[in-house]
């Protein structure tokens, strides 16, 4: 069995919770874990917003759970739980402050983290029949492919959690083809590019890029190399697809720092299949120079300079698309496409 206490005390009033625990130091029990769940929704857009609102929705978040925070750094608990959103993570609209407020949960668990101390935030997305999403909310989170979640089962993996060592995760109920779209729409997030990227993604319908790039002729190896290498570094500096990094632009002129760089070590050596030396970025400082390094070390071969590269990542790709598919088409599905490009370039020109 257990014993349930209730007390009623404002978690953003550190006195108030001060009160509380010396209670529990007092008491015939010790503290063993501290679950945050405190949290206020209150609609409304970023230009009608003012201070008071931001701070009744930011306070019971950032400033309870700092107080708990401090009141338990030196206790040796065996959880320090946050209930973070989804939000922090997707955005929101109309809820810009409770979207920061639950960013800074999950800042917490990773600084408690480097402390050696407990930390979890569990990025939640709605929960059916409780829970501050039932107050109106539910139709336009259906709308957009989330789905309540059962407490039941979220329970069951909330349990699971606790016995993990993971310090941030989300649990949402999500259908990503519906949510896809309304991400596309905002445009931009490079998180949610990232994110739907991986959902969408089916390894075992890709073809080996280090196969394409070998198959392919050498300038359009190297206009194909360049391109994605500069997906991949925009992805890592946090960017959207539209950005596109200049490629005679030092990696830490544009923002790249060590962690970075090592990241971007390990990418290209899953995406190009090699080992590559830890001083990779610091020996080329650059994309144009690692296209040089990667077209001799891999392929022996020589780089075009006489014709300067100029890139738009995205274009390029979407071009060998195209021609792959044409490649593919019969003669009788060729002859009737140029028909159809024929008859709209008529009716342009008419």
């Amino acid at each position: 069995g257990a014993t349930i206490n209730v007390v009623s005390a404002d978690v953003c009033d550190y006195q108030q919770m001060a009160t509380v625990f010396k209670a529990i130091e007092l008491s015939s029990y010790s503290l063993r874990g501290v679950i945050h769940a405190a949290g206020i929704l209150n609609n409304c857009p970023i230009e009608q917003m003012n201070f008071e609102n931001f701070t009744t929705v930011f306070e019971p978040k950032v400033t309870g759970a700092l107080n708990l925070h401090r009141l338990t750094k030196n206790t040796h608990l065996d959880f320090f739980v946050c209930f973070s959103s989804m939000s922090a993570l997707l955005g929101s609209r109309g809820q810009i402050h409770y979207a920061a407020a639950n960013q800074f949960l999950d800042g917490l668990a990773y600084h408690r983290q480097t402390f050696g101390l407990p930390a979890l935030s569990i990025n939640w997305g709605p929960w059916a029949e409780v829970g501050m999403a039932t107050q109106g909310y539910e139709q336009g989170l259906k709308r957009m492919g989330i789905k309540p979640l059962e407490p039941k089962a979220a329970l069951q993996v909330f349990g699971s959690l606790l016995e993990s060592k993971s310090v941030q995760t989300m649990v949402a109920a999500i259908d990503w083809s519906i949510f896809q779209k309304i991400a596309s729409a905002k445009g931009g997030v490079a998180f949610l590019e990232a994110l739907l990227e991986q959902e969408t993604k089916h390894p075992e319908q890709e073809e080996n890029f280090r196969q394409q790039l070998s198959k392919m002729p050498c300038h359009q190896r190297q206009a194909q190399l360049t391109a994605r290498l500069q997906q991949e570094v925009g992805k890592i500096l946090g960017h959207s697809k539209s950005y596109v990094p200049e490629i005679e632009r030092g990696f830490f002129d544009i923002g790249m720092d060590s962690l970075m760089s090592i990241e971007l070590k390990n990418n290209l050596e899953k995406l190009l299949e090699l080992s590559l030396p830890s001083t990779l970025v610091f020996e080329h400082p650059n994309i144009a120079n690692l296209v040089t390094y990667f077209i001799k070390e891999i392929f022996a071969g020589e780089v075009n300079s006489s014709q300067p590269l100029q890139i738009k990542s995205a274009t390029i790709l979407d071009e060998q698309q195209a021609i792959a598919k044409l490649e593919k088409l019969s003669l009788a599905e060729t002859e009737l496409l140029m028909e159809q490009e024929l008859a709209e370039l008529k009716t342009l020109l008419s």
